[in-house]
């Protein structure tokens, strides 16, 4: 297949992802089956095996399975119009399903302390019916959901559970199915040692109800964070097994050792009772290293592997020292150590994902948004649309409290200078005064300091403004020239000469940011006339400039 082949492959594969992602409210970065499996390389790499074999029957086969792959790669949610949908993702059948999760919990505790106490002997007839309702309602639940999703429920964002669902449905029903041969073939035998192998199945497939029990973690967001901190952290356990492993070895290594030292050298005078003990605490090299694994995890006292060792005629120094830096070592770093690897983990884990954060942020916007008109309220007035506005006046009297200024303080909105607050707001608006609802949420976003994004926008406003005024002096130059007058005089220190600018104008782009330079100065006249002059106190200089680029 040549390049300019796969671009549309690649635009149609996005299109149907993202509608899929749209249609079922879903994250895009959510981790999909698509994504953990990453068909299209697979089906790509399958398809060119496909064209290398020789094998018709081969070929055909591969072929088959690229084009399953290929089918399942472009699944996406089907449109979730009936009743059914609706059930399905309503509150009250997820709260069912959870009591019936709960329910079979209790009944395996029920059913497993009747067969410890009932050695041999059958289940009750009601534990058995209530077992297969409960297996009945689970696959009644699934079928709707497969009925919903369809074959997107086996590829959707939470694919880990639907999996792990179905299994125990196919488990429960495979466990009632043994469970009815076992019973017919003791029926007809009236032996029971014949049928020892359907037992043994039979308690295999009994652990898909232990493991229903970790269905309620999919309803318990804190349940699900301890089990994906479990889950993720199977390697830094590797690890720290490897390391406790390796520290118990160098000591278990250097007591051994040392007591092999000690009997050959006084063994004919030290006590029996002393060489028992010897013997008992530190028998080999491995019960070395689990008598010091005991001490550090409270299995045994550490007390008493320590006076084990203090025998001889030194009183086993070098051997109570080893046995001293260990417990120290082990209890100071190792631990802590470990505890920290985990601890770690937990925290990258326990990072909130994007709809938690999103969720959280507009709670948080809407928590804020009540308080503020809650406090900004008692001072706006109604207009004759039932409106609620502030006016100048009103802020500033709210501003005099000390109590308002500082909530406002509090919660990261700090209006420094209120009458330009309230003007940058009522120029906004073109109104005298403003509407509670516009107050508040400007409140809501001024809280904290500017972030990169507020400077961006401003320095493109800023260039954008920029870019409309050239433009907009370059077509007046298109008409042939300019005359711009100064402003007209408004106190006693304003400037007693009227200045024109000039400027002809043969080629406009190459004069044109000099204009605007010239602008400039203008506009610093203007503000010295509306200011009390120009700098300085005297008449001021004349904005004059004859040699134009």
């Amino acid at each position: 297949m040549g390049q300019g082949q796969k671009k549309p492959v690649r635009s149609r594969r996005e299109s149907i992802l993202a509608s899929g992602a749209e249609s079922f409210n879903s994250v895009p970065s959510t981790t999909t089956l698509r994504s953990v499996l990453k068909k299209r390389t697979i089906s790509s790499s399958l398809a060119g095996r496909a064209q290398e074999t020789s094998s018709p029957c081969l070929q055909r086969c591969l072929q088959s399975l690229v084009a399953w792959m290929e089918w399942f790669q472009h699944l996406k949610e089907p449109s979730r119009r009936y009743c059914f949908a609706r059930m399905v993702d309503g509150n009250k059948f997820s709260t069912l399903c959870l009591l019936v999760i709960l329910a079979n919990a209790f009944l395996i505790i029920i059913v497993s302390d009747y067969e410890l106490g009932h050695l041999g002997e059958a289940i009750p007839e009601h534990y058995e019916r209530l077992e297969l309702g409960l297996t009945v309602f689970y696959a009644f639940e699934l079928t709707l959901k497969i009925m919903v999703h369809r074959m997107y429920f086996f590829v959707n964002e939470d694919w880990r559970w639907n999996i792990f669902d179905f299994s125990l449905v196919i488990f429960s029903v495979i466990e009632i199915a043994i469970s009815s041969v076992l019973e017919s073939a003791i029926d007809e035998s009236g032996d029971a040692s014949l049928n020892l192998g359907f037992l043994r199945l039979l308690r295999l497939t009994k652990l898909a109800k232990v493991l229903r029990v970790f269905r309620t973690l999919k309803f318990f967001t804190e349940l699900r964070l301890m089990l994906d901190c479990v889950l993720g952290s199977f390697l830094q356990i590797f690890w720290c097994l490897a390391m406790i492993v390796f520290v118990l070895y160098v000591f278990s290594l250097l007591i051994v050792q040392g007591i092999v030292d000690l009997l050959i050298s006084e063994g004919d005078s030290l006590a029996d009772a002393d060489v028992r003990l010897l013997e008992y605490y530190y028998p080999s090299v491995g019960g070395a290293l689990l008598t010091l694994f005991q001490s550090t995890t409270a299995g045994l006292d550490w007390r008493d592997a320590f006076e084990a060792l203090q025998k001889g005629s030194d009183g086993g120094l070098f051997l109570s020292l080893v046995f001293l830096v260990y417990i120290s070592i082990f209890t100071i770093s190792i631990w802590n150590i470990v505890t920290s690897t985990f601890v770690e983990k937990a925290m990258k884990l326990a990072k909130p994902d994007l709809d938690s954060m999103l969720l959280e942020q507009s709670m948080r916007d809407l928590k804020d948004t009540e308080e503020l008109e809650n406090l900004f309220r008692p001072y706006a007035t109604t207009n004759a649309e039932g409106e609620e506005e502030i006016s100048l006046e009103d802020l500033q009297d709210a501003a005099d409290e000390a109590e308002f200024l500082l909530y406002l303080s509090v919660r990261g909105i700090d209006v420094k200078n209120v009458k330009l607050f309230f003007y940058m707001l009522g120029s906004m608006h073109k109104n005298s005064v403003v509407d509670l609802k516009s107050l508040v949420k400007a409140c809501v976003r001024m809280k904290g300091f500017a972030t990169s994004i507020d400077l961006q926008s401003v320095s493109f406003e800023a260039k954008l403004m920029h870019s409309q005024t050239k433009d907009l002096f370059k077509a007046r130059f298109n008409v042939g020239a300019i005359e711009m007058a100064q402003p007209r005089q408004k106190n006693a220190r304003s400037w007693n000469n009227r200045r024109r600018l000039r400027l002809s104008v043969s080629d406009p782009a190459p004069n044109l940011n000099a204009f605007c330079e010239r602008l400039q100065v203008l506009l610093l006249c203007d503000l010295n006339d509306n200011y009390g002059g120009p700098p300085g106190g005297g008449q001021g200089h004349i904005c004059t400039r004859h040699d134009m680029p």
